[in-house]
């Protein structure tokens, strides 16, 4: 593709295809669960938008801030800027979030890390939106406090996004993240569009997001982004949580594959510390079909299984980014059933 094209494709403009570049943005969340060292050298190994192998002839991925994470590895970002070979300049800078911890190793263990984590009965205003009636959970605003706080060859984000975009003629800002990154990413995003020093479209773009606050939020999401990508598997748990607690009891029923009695008490619990606080999805979204795992014998191992960056691949068609040096590769990633 051309400049021109990406930069149209990118966007969502009349006649483009969105999947070249959600391949894209998932193929650099996967690259975002590797070992801190490993992500510079992986990133180069992304195709460019649309294409199948990585080829420097027509342009190249490069990690151009970070990755930074906090003190206990609970949360980290780098960014990405794709580069067109013929004219040399920036089409894209993707700031890509990692929230999730990679070593917790099945979906409900995740959920139940994010509802004490992110004290999601719990919720508070936007700083920058404080009169709306937005509100998110006080754990997600705690977790953006620590990215805002983040920073590489001592820039923050909010020093280093506006700089580069004025530096390189305004790529496309694309801000993504997989799982609670997802869920980060709808807070990261509209933070970032608040600063008021990027005049470039901002683009969220989401897979297997967790839901970040409640109607009014989603609301405003929407006003704020006219065009975001939210992509989640309808056989995937996480992207349940927190409005549709009822939904992760029988998501597996097709599979004949019933909840262990922990996760029905969990969920009991859940909606029960939840009375009288809602959630809301934000209302642009792709549904990927999901189907059984055969692998999957459990209701643990089908979570597994469908959560897994993998399994939001396939329908869309890429190739999966592997760990440099064949080490091992985080279950969030490729899970494989016990």
């Amino acid at each position: 593709m051309t400049p021109e094209q990406i930069r149209q494709g990118a966007t969502g403009q009349a006649g483009t295809s969105p999947t070249p570049f959600a391949i894209s943005y998932l193929q650099l969340c996967q690259i975002s669960y590797f070992s801190t060292d490993q992500i510079a050298e992986a990133v180069p190994g992304v195709p460019p938008p649309g294409e199948n192998a990585p080829d420097s002839s027509i342009g190249s991925w490069s990690v151009v801030w970070g990755p930074a994470k906090d003190w206990d590895d609970s949360n980290l970002a780098y960014a990405a800027a794709y580069t067109d070979a013929a004219s040399n300049l920036p089409v894209l800078l993707v700031v890509c979030l990692r929230g999730t911890d990679v070593h917790v190793d099945d979906p409900w263990g995740i959920l139940k890390q994010l509802f004490e984590d992110l004290r999601v009965p719990d919720q508070v205003a936007l700083p920058w939106a404080s009169t709306s009636s937005a509100r998110i959970a006080k754990g997600t605003l705690s977790a953006l406090e620590v990215i805002q706080k983040l920073s590489s060859n001592g820039q923050t984000l909010s020093d280093f996004v506006p700089g580069y975009l004025n530096d390189n003629q305004q790529p496309v800002l694309v801000v993504t993240g997989h799982s609670l990154g997802g869920a980060l990413t709808t807070v990261v995003a509209p933070w970032l569009q608040s600063l008021g020093t990027i005049s470039t479209p901002v683009v969220p773009a989401t897979f297997a997001a967790p839901t970040a606050g409640n109607e009014d939020f989603a609301a405003l999401f929407a006003q704020d982004f006219t065009y975001s990508m939210r992509y989640w598997n309808d056989y995937d748990i996480v992207p349940n949580a927190w409005w549709n607690l009822p939904g992760i009891a029988t998501i597996y029923q097709p599979c004949n594959l019933a909840p262990p009695g922990y996760v029905t008490d969990g969920l009991t619990h859940f909606e029960n510390e939840l009375q009288g606080v809602s959630y809301t999805q934000p209302a642009l979204n792709t549904q990927l079909s999901g189907s059984c795992s055969s692998l999957a014998k459990t209701w643990i191992d089908q979570a597994g299984v469908q959560h897994s960056t993998h399994t939001y691949m396939a329908p869309l068609g890429g190739t999966n980014i592997m760990p440099p040096g064949g080490t091992g590769v985080p279950p969030i990633v490729d899970y494989k059933p016990g």
